[in-house]
């Protein structure tokens, strides 16, 4: 039986390193080329992706077969990761880890029959962490015009010809009254105008609202939670040519 992993047995390997380097909260630095972990001359290799992402953090993943013990691997490649270098166990798996400026270089070392069984990874931390800055400001100037109280609970964005389509769900301790009056304040400052407001079944189940402007309309829908906090969802659709 071949020693070799599969791409989706891989690609869950690849999810427990990334979330254990992104734990090591590397410092950023100023952008550059990824860098390569050197893998030994006698050892067969493959990619498992130059462009994988995951939870979040762009990756390139190799793998490599070698008939030397692992010890034997491990020492070549401490040499040549360098120093400092971090060492853990998982399992019967050893792990050798570096930063290498906004990078994290991963090596999951583990003996298979007739040698060593490798992934080694590059994580490219920076990167994400500025990804996810960037994502979370539309998130905080939505925060700054919601309800007091008020979390987001997702946030979400497509695309379809010149019409872009884009989804805000939050939750707050407000009565649906209160998100009504608010959110229809809300949209005017956007330049919509409220066309239509109905409730569903009674009005603490739910409520429906309909905003139209100028190439753009919004529908709005007021729940309540079981913990007891209201809901809001709330879809817009915005042709692209009017916006600014």
């Amino acid at each position: 039986m071949s020693t070799r992993p599969s791409t989706h047995k891989a690609r869950h390997l690849a999810v427990a390193i990334g979330g254990w380097a992104v734990l090591l909260g590397v410092p950023a630095r100023a952008e550059r080329a990824w860098p390569v972990v050197d893998l030994p001359a006698h050892a067969q290799n493959w990619s498992v992706g130059d462009a994988l992402e995951v939870g979040g953090v762009p990756m390139r993943i190799r793998g490599f077969l070698s008939d030397r013990p692992r010890d034997e691997v491990a020492r070549s490649l401490r040499q040549s990761l360098g120093r400092p270098m971090v060492e853990s166990r998982l399992g019967d798996k050893l792990i050798l880890g570096r930063a290498d400026g906004g990078f994290y270089l991963t090596v999951q070392l583990e003996s298979v029959a007739g040698g060593t069984r490798a992934l080694v990874a590059v994580s490219d931390l920076e990167s994400a962490a500025r990804h996810r800055e960037q994502a979370q400001r539309p998130a905080q100037a939505w925060l700054q015009r919601l309800p007091a109280d008020s979390r987001i609970l997702s946030q979400t964005a497509s695309r379809d010809g010149q019409r872009l389509s884009s989804q805000l769900v939050y939750s707050n301790g407000a009565g649906g009254a209160f998100n009504g009056r608010a959110l229809t304040a809300l949209m005017q400052e956007d330049g919509l105008q409220l066309q239509h407001d109905a409730t569903t079944g009674t009005a603490s189940d739910g409520r429906v609202m309909w905003f139209k402007g100028v190439g753009k309309e919004a529908t709005a829908v007021i729940g309540r939670l079981p913990d007891g906090r209201s809901s809001v969802v709330l879809n817009t659709v915005t042709a692209l040519e009017v916006m600014p």
